[in-house]
């Protein structure tokens, strides 16, 4: 996902002045901003339940416990992002292309479809 994102970002700036283009990309990154903080947030709450090394040598079984459950969610949770990521491989943004195009409109319709905004649609450029 981060590598998609700043692909994104670097096809932003080949776009820039392109209208059509250049709104799609902004609403791209508008949307995959709340799936990006959220497995950020993830990743944080993991790593700040690991800071003290006294509790979880107290309760071992429920540390791995906890890994277990959100290694799980994770991994569903970046399971619907594989199609799309498998299309990026390849693409390094570096050049307007017709499949870079492609791509970016893919990946609209993917985070349109799987993270809806229900929030303010401003980002810093």
């Amino acid at each position: 996902m981060n590598r998609i994102s700043a692909r994104i970002l670097s096809a932003g700036r080949l776009y820039k002045n392109t209208g059509g283009m250049s709104e799609e990309i902004y609403r791209i990154r508008i949307l995959m901003r709340t799936p990006i903080e959220d497995y950020r947030g993830a990743f944080a709450n993991i790593d700040a339940q690991f800071a003290e090394i006294l509790n979880v040598l107290r309760k071992p079984d429920e540390m791995v416990a906890f890994i277990r459950k959100n290694r799980d969610d994770l991994h569903q949770r970046l399971m619907i992002w594989d199609s799309l990521i498998e299309e990026w491989k390849d693409e390094e943004a570096g050049s307007r292309s017709k499949r870079l195009e492609v791509l970016m409109r893919a990946t609209y319709r993917f985070v349109a479809r799987h993270f809806p905004a229900d929030q303010d649609w401003t980002l810093t450029r």
